[in-house]
This record gives C-alpha cells, sequence and structure tokens, in this order.
C-alpha cells in the first residue's frame, strides 16, 4: 500500500482510498472493488455513495414539515381513539344483545310450559296407554327467570273416576343448559 499526495489539499493518502479523508476530493482514475464490479468510474461511486449516506441520514423534518408534524400526530391520536371506541362498543353491545336474547329466553312463559309439558311426558303422563293423565293448570311467575307450575293429576285406575290431585313443580332457567330444567316439585 503506497501513499499518494491528494491533488486538492496535499494530504498523503492510500492508494487504496476512494477519496481524500481530509476535503472528501475523488481521486480520478483509482477504482474501488464496488466501482468496479459495477463498471462505473471512481467519481461515479463517490457521488452514489455520498446520495446514499444523504438519503438514509435524513433528519425526519426534512421528510415531514414541521407546519404538518403536528396535524400528522393529531391525526394518529384521533384514528387511534376511533378504533379503541367501536373495539369497546361493539364488546358492549354484543354482551348487551345476549343477556338480552337470554333474557327473553327465561322470561318466556311457553318455553318453561314446553319444558314443563316434556317432563310430565317423560313419567308417563298424557301417554297414549298412560294410567295418569297431567295438566297444567296454571303457570306463575315467581322471579326473574322463575315459574311455579301448578299441574293436577287424574288418575285412570279409580273405579268412580277421575280421582284429581294438584301438584306444584318449581320450573328455572338453566344458565348451563341454557334452556328451562324443572327443578323441584311440592
Amino acid at each position: 500500500m503506497a501513499l499518494i499526495k491528494c491533488p486538492e489539499c496535499g494530504t498523503e493518502v492510500s492508494d487504496k482510498a476512494i477519496k481524500c479523508p481530509r476535503c472528501a476530493y475523488p481521486h480520478p482514475g483509482q477504482t474501488s472493488s464496488i466501482s468496479s464490479k459495477l463498471n462505473i468510474t471512481e467519481q461515479e461511486a463517490v457521488i452514489e455513495k455520498e446520495k446514499y449516506e444523504e438519503s438514509i441520514s435524513m433528519p425526519l423534518h426534512s421528510i415531514i414539515p414541521k407546519e404538518k408534524a403536528g396535524l400528522y400526530v393529531l391525526l394518529i391520536i384521533l384514528f387511534t381513539m376511533i378504533f379503541a371506541y367501536f373495539l369497546t362498543t361493539n364488546k358492549r353491545q354484543d354482551s348487551n344483545t345476549n343477556e338480552t336474547i337470554n333474557r327473553e329466553k327465561c322470561d318466556n312463559e311457553s318455553s318453561a310450559r314446553s319444558t314443563m309439558n316434556s317432563f310430565l311426558y317423560d313419567r308417563g303422563y298424557n301417554r297414549i296407554a298412560g294410567e295418569y293423565e297431567a295438566e297444567i293448570i296454571e303457570m306463575r311467575k315467581v322471579s326473574d327467570c322463575s315459574f311455579i307450575c301448578t299441574v293436577q293429576i287424574k288418575s285412570y285406575q279409580d273405579a268412580m273416576g277421575y280421582n284429581p290431585v294438584n301438584r306444584s313443580f318449581k320450573v328455572e332457567w338453566s344458565e348451563n343448559e341454557n334452556k328451562f330444567i324443572v327443578t323441584s316439585s311440592y
């Protein structure tokens, strides 16, 4: 590695250097490994390198003017807040909708009546060959999602005719099963 004088400032520079470290004067006729691979002159390589270094070290204010930077920040904050609002609102609406649907289901007397009829049928009442007949004579709402059902049961075994007996059952909404169930009898 030999030292040569820079024609611009007279500083001793390596013959392998692309430009003078003091004045940045490109050495004409010299080629670096990069410039030789790209088939460009040393001066063109230096210019391209300087352009690249300027572009990567460009300050933010040269990309976004100072007058508009505040506006951009405000817009980003505004869009973030709008997105967060809609995200939380949709979750609240979904939970309110589910609550409303469940409330409508559990306040529905006809669903509770249907559950009671199924309960009686499963125990042998009102079947074609059954010995008993059961009739719901009253459905009374006790609390939210809870009914007391009074059933009149008639026996066909009595030779004198019907011998009716009244029994009460509690029908409640089950959140786990998402339907009415018969919980107790009185």
